[in-house]
């Protein structure tokens, strides 16, 4: 199982995500000020949505280049 995540948005204020996998697919937020993210869409259910939404508030480490798209894979 692979989730796909591609980044479609980065400002001052806000980083996107459309996270995808199988025939699954969401965009997880995430505020850059708070570190808090918020989903929407359907997400595998292998993982925790908590697990999916840190994946991408582990990318505010990257602030001036973000990975415009990354991979997470187990099996």
């Amino acid at each position: 199982m692979i989730m796909v995540y591609t980044l479609i948005l980065d400002n001052d204020e806000l980083r996107v995500y459309q996270v995808a996998s199988d025939c699954d697919e969401g965009t997880i937020t995430v505020d850059k000020q708070t570190h808090k993210a918020n989903s929407r869409g359907q997400f595998s259910s292998m993982f925790s949505k908590n697990f999916i939404e840190n994946l991408v508030i582990g990318t505010l480490k990257f602030k001036e280049n973000p990975p415009k798209e990354f991979t997470y894979g187990v099996g």
